[in-house]
């Protein structure tokens, strides 16, 4: 159970197992898909969505955030 403080009032959040492994998982090196975090996970797609959109509800997920290098963009990079 998580304590989460926003705008000066404290809410509580319950999470388990499974919510632990779909952070993990999205904090990997590689962003996952919700079909490929399902399919790791060995869970429904539909499980996958549910626990997200509950988790960016509860405050817990904020945002996504995706880094893609400059040189994808025609940029050159000096060293």
């Amino acid at each position: 159970e998580e304590e989460l403080v926003i705008g000066g009032s404290i809410r509580r959040f319950e999470t388990d197992e499974l919510d632990g492994k779909l952070l993990s998982a999205l904090c990997g090196r590689k962003p996952l898909s919700a079909p490929q975090l399902a399919q790791s996970l060995g869970i429904p797609r539909s499980t996958v969505q549910y626990r997200l959109n509950r988790l960016e509800e509860g405050g817990i997920l904020k945002r996504y955030l995706y880094f893609v290098p400059a040189r994808y963009f025609g940029a050159t990079v000096y060293k």
